[in-house]
């Protein structure tokens, strides 16, 4: 017999799994626009940075997204791994 927590511990992770990997359903679409919008927002923003005119200008700002950005896709592909194991 499972123990309770164990098995809301794989609820958790198979709900996560539908949302991470399961393009076919609204929530990972969802899923997939929202990462694709930071990723696009990633890419804009170290544009902009080589820009040597708005990085002096805006350096604290663009270390504070880029740092962000690396946040966000470090946390992204733990979940990724914590889901497929």
């Amino acid at each position: 017999m499972e123990e309770p927590n164990f098995n809301h511990f794989h609820q958790l992770r198979s709900k996560l799994y539908v949302i991470v990997f399961g393009t076919d359903t609204p929530a990972g679409k969802a899923f997939d626009v929202f990462l694709l919008i930071v990723i696009l927002t990633s890419i804009v923003s170290v544009m902009l940075e080589s820009v040597s005119e708005l990085r002096s200008r805006y350096d604290e700002v663009f270390t504070l997204l880029e740092w962000s950005f690396t946040a966000f896709f470090t946390l992204e592909y733990l979940l990724r791994i914590f889901i497929t194991r």
